[in-house]
Parts: C-alpha cells; sequence; structure tokens
C-alpha cells in the first residue's frame, strides 16, 4: 500500500488538477453559492450522518463517532488539511429537502445510490457494496422458497416494518407496493425496524445484512433472513443537486482512497461488523 505521505500528495495533486480544469472551463461560482469553495473557504466539512454499523456508529457513553463512513470522510478531510463537524443526525424523510437548504454539505453516511427522484439529490462514487436482506421472525410459518416469499410479500396481508425515506423502503415501495406498513416516525432508526417485527408489530422488513448481525449479537435467534429477496447496492455519500465541483472534490478523494488501499485499511479496523460489506473494485 501507499504511504499516507505519498497518498496525500497524490490526493493534492488530483485534486489540484481538477480544480485547474474546472477554471479553464469557467470558474468556481461565488462561495455563498458554493459549497466546494465555502469547504475550502471555512475549513471544514459540515456533515449530516446517521446510525447503521459498520457505516456510523456513536459510543453512548463518550459521544465518540466511529465506522467505515467516519473514517473515511475523517481521512478525506485529513488530507486536505479540513476537518469534519457531525453537524446534525438526519431524518430519513426531509433529508433530500434538508441538502437542499444546505443544512449540511453532505450526508457522510451509508447512503444507497438508487433513484430517489429526478434531481433530488447526487451521489459520490461508491466506498462500499452492501447487501441487504428480508428478516422474519424465527418462529414464523409461511416462507420457504424464493416464489414463495415473494408471492407472500406481494399480498396486502402481509406487513413491512418502513421509516420513510430510507432506502429499504424505497424498495418495498417499488416491489412489493399491494403490501401494508408499519410506519416508524421520521426519526426512527434502522434498527428500530427489526425491532417492530421481533414484537409482532411487522411481518417483515428490510435492512443491511451488517445492521441484523449487530441485532443478532444482542438478540440471537429472535429474527432470520429469508433465503429471499436480497439485493446489493453501492454506498456512497449524498451531496446537493448540482454541486459537481464538491461532489468531484469527494469522488477524487475516494478512489485515492481505494486504489491506494487505504480504504482496505479502514474496513480492517473493523472485522466483525462488516457482513454483508465489501469494498468497490476501482
Amino acid at each position: 500500500f501507499l504511504s499516507v505521505a505519498v497518498l496525500a500528495a497524490a490526493v493534492a495533486a488530483a485534486v489540484g488538477l481538477w480544480v485547474a480544469q474546472g477554471q479553464t472551463s469557467g470558474g468556481i461560482a461565488a462561495a455563498e453559492n458554493n459549497i466546494y469553495q465555502k469547504v475550502r473557504t471555512t475549513g471544514v466539512i459540515r456533515c449530516g450522518y446517521f446510525e447503521e454499523p459498520p457505516f456510523t456508529m456513536t459510543d453512548p457513553k463518550t459521544g465518540q463517532r466511529s465506522g467505515i463512513a467516519v473514517d473515511v470522510i475523517e481521512a478525506i478531510a485529513a488530507h486536505n488539511g479540513l476537518k469534519v463537524d457531525w453537524a446534525e443526525q438526519i431524518v430519513f424523510g426531509t433529508f433530500l429537502t434538508d441538502l437542499a437548504n444546505q443544512r449540511y454539505d453532505a450526508v457522510c453516511g451509508s447512503v444507497f445510490t438508487i433513484p430517489r427522484g429526478q434531481g433530488e439529490v447526487d451521489y459520490t462514487a461508491p466506498y462500499a457494496i452492501a447487501k441487504m436482506n428480508a428478516y422474519v421472525k424465527a418462529e414464523a410459518t409461511g416462507w420457504g422458497d424464493a416464489a414463495t416469499n415473494k408471492a407472500r410479500l406481494k399480498l396486502p396481508t402481509t406487513t413491512f416494518a418502513v421509516v420513510d425515506g430510507e432506502a429499504g423502503t424505497l424498495m418495498k415501495r417499488n416491489f412489493f407496493p399491494a403490501a401494508k406498513e408499519y410506519a416508524l416516525p421520521q426519526n426512527g432508526s434502522v434498527s428500530e425496524l427489526l425491532l417492530s417485527v421481533a414484537t409482532g408489530k411487522a411481518d417483515v422488513t428490510l435492512v443491511l445484512e451488517s445492521v441484523f448481525a449487530e441485532y443478532n449479537k444482542h438478540n440471537p435467534g429472535v429474527l432470520v433472513p429469508l433465503s429471499s429477496p436480497s439485493y446489493q447496492f453501492p454506498i456512497g455519500f449524498a451531496t446537493k443537486v448540482g454541486e459537481h465541483d464538491f461532489r468531484q472534490f469527494l469522488d477524487v478523494n475516494l478512489r485515492t482512497l481505494a486504489i491506494s488501499g487505504e480504504l482496505q485499511e479502514i474496513f480492517e479496523r473493523y472485522p466483525n461488523q462488516v457482513a454483508g460489506v465489501y469494498r468497490p473494485n476501482y
């Protein structure tokens, strides 16, 4: 792997080349209308975030944050002489509007790069690939092979636990629109989706395998994954639509972390928490 010094030099050179190209093609907008310029002026990346292991986790005793997403954005900031301000925990149902209103510069978490409506959000290059499964109570009956599960998930008598704006909810509404929904509040967490199934408020929910693995450590045998459906998604950060300078700045740095081997080093810090999470191949 490249040394940190070589990595920093590579990032600086790549970003410098990109900025020079951008200036040649028309320059950078005024700082108040350009998040990248604002970040460079203030020296701070303001991050919205949400709790989802192994990407973003907060120690309840110390308040210390850790996780793949945390380490990735902190590394990007460090290599560019910047700091990270963990501005606020996002609300899934409003984060697109909050990004548009610049409540934070980016969502620095495990954002699924899936369609959310034309012109609503821009995604960075992925720094991870994550697997999502459907989970039911261990004693639940009537589930089986892929065809059986698909048919039951489509029934209006089946209830999904959902949080508006969360990726699993978008998948449910796309593939299983007739099924009922047990909706958590907009500030509900992904771990609460599993709890809703465990307590019988819903029959099934869609969450990351890594989220279930963390839940299962503390509640072994309560829930089980269905053999089907199962999905894999690229994971990146989210930015306001049209902030091409800032998004490209993040893209250059994300790819440099991956190519240099530093991204692999970050993954290796969480050996027991990366179930169903993989590094992208650049």
